[in-house]
């Protein structure tokens, strides 16, 4: 009988032991190699996201996306140091790690921007992303790209506005047009009794319809693309305050890309410091320090004088008198 129990024994601890191992074999898999659902993944996409906007990250998320960096980075000197294997996720972590380590910083930016109304050193801006587009392929958006996007979109939405604006006004005079017209020629109508005055009515009718509807369509492209040029200026200030930590003033401040290459061509035209209740802002967490005072004259240096000054007698009661007047009464002891 016992030798009975011998067979299953051995089949349950085979089977413990592929469980065990399939379970270690899981915990080595790379966090970013499992599918976009998984926790892990996500985890990771949630740290991206956050160091994107120059948020903080905790100690724990700050090992995973080292851990995950590391395996990467493997992965890409077992293939010849070809990232073309990488997937999305694995890209952005690599990308992202270049871009952290791209001068000038967004803290140097953002310090010398104290400089100016829109608080960005747009020269360090420049600089920055000519640097990311020379040595990353394709990472993440990034202080630099978004700022220049912005300005050029900026410029762009002018345009747009004008043009938009300008054929919405258009399209509305000539619908008060057309409906005038009809209005007389429906009028015009009215002293006529005819059988034909109902069809001849409901020809009127039907050539202002065809009229209008064109125009009408006009309006509502025209709405919609005013709107979407709106909501995309409005996403793009949003963007650059989540990662400047900049107020909607100062980003709306911005100035549009012609202006900011005529500003540079002519450096005198550039707005200089700000108020110093601005410049006293910093955006980094240190000790309160209270405003300088100059320090007060006194008496004897306030007022300037040609005359040499008189030498200190060098031991009390040696040397000659004093010349100074005798004390006043009242100050004396």
């Amino acid at each position: 009988m016992k030798k009975g129990y011998i067979f299953p024994a051995v089949l349950g601890l085979a089977f413990i032991g592929f469980q065990q191992e399939t379970k270690a074999q899981q915990n080595l898999k790379w966090p970013f190699s499992i599918k976009k659902t998984d926790q892990s993944a996500q985890s990771l996409e949630n740290i991206l996201n956050k160091m994107k906007k120059r948020e903080e990250l905790s100690s724990r998320e700050k090992q995973d996306f080292d851990q995950a960096l590391k395996q990467i980075q493997e992965k890409i000197k077992k293939a010849g140091g070809k990232q073309t294997t990488l997937s999305s996720l694995e890209a952005g972590i690599y990308n992202q790690n270049l871009i952290n380590q791209v001068s000038p910083t967004i803290e140097e930016i953002l310090e010398s921007g104290l400089n100016y109304a829109w608080g960005m050193d747009l020269a360090l801006i420049e600089e920055r992303g000519g640097k990311l587009r020379a040595s990353i392929g394709g990472g993440g958006a990034d202080l630099s790209s978004v700022v220049t996007s912005y300005q050029k979109l900026k410029e762009d939405a002018e345009t747009k506005k004008k043009k938009y604006t300008q054929e919405k006004e258009e399209a509305n005079k000539k619908i008060i047009q057309i409906t005038e017209e009809t209005k007389r020629k429906l009028e015009a109508l009215n002293p006529i009794d005819t059988p034909e005055r109902s069809s001849e009515k409901q020809k009127i009718l039907e050539e202002e319809k065809a009229a209008l509807e064109p125009l009408q369509k006009i309006i509502l492209d025209q709405t919609k693309n005013l709107k979407g040029v709106t909501d995309a200026l409005e996403k793009a200030v949003t963007n650059i305050m989540a990662i400047s930590k900049l107020s909607r003033e100062q980003v709306e401040g911005l100035p549009s890309w012609s202006v900011w290459k005529e500003m540079k061509a002519h450096p005198e035209t550039i707005p200089q410091k700000i108020q110093p209740s601005v410049l006293s802002r910093s955006r980094r967490a240190v000790p309160h320090q209270p405003p300088q005072r100059a320090i007060p004259q006194k008496p004897d240096e306030a007022q300037e004088t040609t005359a040499p000054r008189r030498p200190l007698p060098s031991l009390p009661n040696s040397g000659p008198p004093s010349r100074r007047p005798p004390p006043i009464p009242s100050q004396l002891g």
